[in-house]
């Protein structure tokens, strides 16, 4: 029709010298592509996540079994707030606050649950005031952080914890019923 023109553009593999399809660009296997490797990142994140919050449980119930009570920051607390059931977080350690007072002990339990010490940010002399350390245990790659404070607090230790404390729920992970931020 001469009203309307329409251009319908096809690329004809080896016309150009450049076969598309053989070279792996046809669009429909890169849209194939594109979603398997969409699916594995999210079953990546999500046994990621998984193990974090198995090492959360696991140190929040050693610490609770010394009387040390813990306050779960992040992970599992901030995927329970921004995300949907069917959607996956993606994180790889676990954050616990304990009280200023209990960080020697809390470092004594994590010790004995294999964990080792490892120096970042927050640690050395140049950096700023120290809010947390970073623990790690070759065994199983875990990954946890020891948190006093918080990052940018402008408050003493005491007063974080004192005032984070009266803001905490039961929050259910992996079975367990730790205490995470409302």
């Amino acid at each position: 029709h001469p009203e309307s023109t329409c251009v319908h553009v096809r690329h004809v593999p080896g016309v150009d010298g450049n076969n598309s399809a053989a070279n792996g660009h046809d669009p429909v296997r890169m849209l194939g592509r594109q979603a398997e490797s969409s699916r594995a990142a999210a079953l990546i994140a999500a046994g990621t996540a998984l193990h974090a919050d198995a090492v959360a449980v696991e140190a929040a119930l050693a610490l609770a079994a010394v009387d040390i009570p813990s306050i779960l920051l992040r992970g599992a607390v901030i995927a329970r707030h921004f995300y949907g059931r069917s959607e996956v977080r993606a994180y790889g350690d676990a954050d616990l606050l304990v009280e200023h007072s209990h960080r020697a002990r809390a470092e004594h339990v994590f010790r004995d649950l294999g964990f080792e010490h490892v120096a970042v940010l927050g640690q050395r002399a140049a950096d700023r005031p120290p809010w947390s350390s970073t623990w790690s245990r070759r065994a199983d790659n875990a990954e946890l952080d020891l948190h006093w404070s918080l990052v940018g607090a402008r408050r003493p230790p005491y007063q974080v914890w004192e005032t984070l404390r009266r803001e905490v729920e039961p929050v259910a992970v992996l079975h367990s019923d730790l205490q995470g931020l409302n």
